[in-house]
């Protein structure tokens, strides 16, 4: 059976081809309201398809939103097969394109020869840009004309000012790490370790480990151990060895930079027979959606990260101003079940 064409749509309603076109194309202003509904009655009797092809070609403009990522060969801390954080961030940016009647195309990119073949052709409605790039394939994109949006990655357009077309967006990383420590302070706690992806891999990073250690700077008789690994299970359970010497010493609370980091020492804890919160609390960040098929509920700290992609979606189409796109995603607490007030036996408590 032949494809209904927008001929056949003209031909049966008895009107232009450039009626039809400017109805199906959303222009429907220039048409009578009643013989723009007559239209669409037809064309859905007809079955008509709008050609995306064949409109890119004319338009040279594609119903596309490109999404790109380093492949884990550039920076192996970003695999996405062990990042459900990016697996909540694409499911909303899928959301926030089927709404907007468009396409998305996922990527990982490894070379600047990869993004000059990609660039040939019809050029996307806008580009989201996640995870970092070396500096050449940051300055491509920094070239190009394409709508661009960064995610989390500041620090790309404070090297690129003169871009117009680059903007960010990204929460307030400062103010989750801030607001983590804040909380177990508020429960006793006064020496922390803090599990973290390496802290000098990216801006999110160093935020959220300023945050933390600004809190902690305000009370008196505080400390704090470090501990840098990959951002995956494994790797949390890698190095639990670091944080139980912290704990037998004198920390009483881990806090993490991710859930992921949380939940993978968490995982560490329990095979080694100790007990969440009673011999220390557990505290991590973005609220993943994994989150809600677990056992147990983890104290974290939620940036809304679905919902991120999704806005980050209308931000790219509409323009909005990062200000404006992020309002109704402020970081905020979820209490959960492996945090716990300061067992004064476990150690000596100390005064604020």
């Amino acid at each position: 059976m032949a494809r209904t064409t927008i001929k056949d749509v003209a031909k049966a309603a008895g009107v232009s081809i450039a009626t039809v076109s400017n109805v199906i194309n959303g222009r429907s202003g220039k048409v009578n309201s009643n013989t723009a509904q007559r239209i669409l009655a037809i064309a859905e009797e007809l079955s008509y398809h709008r050609n995306l092809n064949a409109a890119s070609l004319k338009t040279g403009n594609s119903h596309m939103i490109w999404v790109i990522m380093p492949k884990h060969t550039i920076h192996p801390h970003n695999q996405l097969e062990d990042s459900p954080f990016f697996n909540d961030l694409l499911m909303g940016i899928e959301k926030g394109a089927s709404r907007s009647e468009l396409y998305f195309c996922f990527m990982r990119i490894a070379d600047v020869d990869e993004l000059k073949r990609l660039s040939i052709g019809a050029a996307p409605r806008g580009v989201i840009v996640v995870g970092i790039f070396p500096p050449s394939i940051e300055q491509f994109i920094a070239n190009w004309s394409f709508n661009t949006l960064i995610i989390d990655n500041r620090q790309m357009l404070l090297d690129n000012p003169e871009a117009q077309h680059l903007r960010h967006f990204g929460v307030d990383d400062y103010q989750m790490g801030r607001m983590a420590a804040e909380y177990l302070l508020s429960l006793g706690h006064r020496h922390l370790v803090l599990l973290f992806a390496p802290v000098e891999l990216s801006v999110v990073h160093r935020d959220r480990y300023r945050g933390v250690c600004d809190a902690l700077a305000e009370v008196a008789q505080t400390s704090h151990y470090l501990v840098e690994c990959e951002c995956s299970l494994s790797a949390a359970d890698q190095c639990f060895s670091q944080i139980q010497q912290q704990l037998n010493y004198r920390a009483s609370a881990v806090l993490t930079m991710a859930d992921v980091l949380a939940l993978g020492c968490h995982r560490a804890a329990i095979r080694r027979g100790l007990r969440i919160p009673e011999d220390f609390s557990l505290i991590g960040m973005d609220n993943l959606s994994l989150l809600s098929y677990l056992p147990y509920r983890l104290t974290t700290i939620s940036q809304q990260v679905s919902q991120r992609g999704y806005q980050a979606v209308l931000t790219l189409l509409n323009g909005d101003s990062e200000a404006s796109a992020m309002e109704g995603l402020l970081p905020r607490l979820i209490e959960g079940d492996t945090c716990a007030p300061k067992n004064k036996g476990s150690a000596e408590a100390l005064p604020v």
